[in-house]
């Protein structure tokens, strides 16, 4: 069995059981449990049914819940878009200021396993650029913000992209570049 398809390895390998903290698989009922933080609660406030939109991402890719004392605080979901590369979603509780620690350690220990175990050598996501404490949580993963996304949001907002690379592929770049001298 995958280390993604057994919650409570995942759990443990993320390093949340001491925390009171868990793993389980992404539930629509799980979503309705959260408080949303705001810059998450604009794509419901201007997307119609967005609920089914994170259904059909949830059937596109892996996607995760991180709990805290039973309380869903974090959705992680990754899309593939074509092999190698995917797209990260995220969207937050209100609570996770209060536990960001454990789960920025146990979001980034996720990404590491999906990129190993779904052979991903790049990982993008958006966002927004009025949302600082989620640029610091993603750049705190090691994602580069690569530009700047004009009125790209649903409330015609502006997003940054962020990409994060496999280890390996920024070894061979490196590699390359010292080789070539370029």
């Amino acid at each position: 069995m995958s280390l993604l398809e057994d919650y409570a390895a995942l759990t443990e390998a993320c390093g949340l059981p001491r925390y009171d903290c868990q793993i389980v698989p992404y539930h629509p009922a799980l979503l309705q449990m959260m408080d949303l933080r705001e810059p998450d609660r604009v794509f419901f406030d201007h997307i119609p049914q967005f609920e089914q939109v994170i259904a059909a991402y949830d059937k596109m890719g892996p996607a995760y819940v991180g709990c805290h004392r039973g309380k869903p605080i974090i959705i992680v979901g990754c899309i593939k878009l074509w092999p190698g590369v995917c797209e990260l979603w995220m969207l937050t509780d209100t609570a996770l200021t209060s536990v960001v620690r454990p789960f920025w350690t146990a979001t980034t220990r996720l990404m590491d396993i999906l990129m190993d175990e779904l052979s991903i050598v790049r990982v993008q996501c958006t966002v927004s650029t009025r949302n600082e404490p989620a640029i610091r949580f993603i750049k705190a993963l090691g994602f580069v913000e690569e530009g700047l996304l004009k009125c790209y949001g649903p409330d015609e907002t502006d997003y940054f992209m962020f990409a994060r690379l496999h280890d390996r592929v920024i070894q061979q770049t490196t590699s390359a570049t010292a080789t070539t001298g370029t």
